[in-house]
């Protein structure tokens, strides 16, 4: 790998339009989660079909508060008690087990257990 001094990388960047930067490195992809990207069900769905793990990490971190509002959830004709509940079926239906991982550690405080829908 080539490194280039932090002068020339400052004088290139002056030039790169800052969303464009988002695939560099970590912490630029940290910002645009933060900052620009537009969440959709469609989006998230994608990520977790493609097993994205820290992807969906920094997606529900910075939008949980969100997600939690969907309560009674429906896809395809099944009512899930939130979207969080539906995230890890959808997990696991699409075998991305990293997915699942992330979700019942980190965010399964938000899971509604042991309630019957109606």
């Amino acid at each position: 790998m080539i490194n280039i001094c932090d002068d020339v990388l400052t004088h290139i960047h002056s030039f790169i339009r800052p969303e464009w930067l988002y695939y560099t490195n970590k912490s630029y992809f940290e910002n645009y989660m933060k900052d620009d990207y537009i969440i959709m069900e469609t989006s998230i769905r994608r990520i977790i079909r493609k097993d994205s793990y820290y992807v969906l990490d920094l997606l529900l971190m910075n939008n949980i508060d969100i997600l939690i509002k969907h309560k009674k959830y429906i896809y395809r004709d099944t009512i899930y008690k939130n979207y969080v509940d539906f995230l890890v079926y959808y997990c696991i239906d699409n075998k991305s087990s990293k997915c699942t991982n992330i979700i019942k550690n980190k965010y399964g405080k938000y899971l509604i257990k042991n309630k019957k829908l109606r």
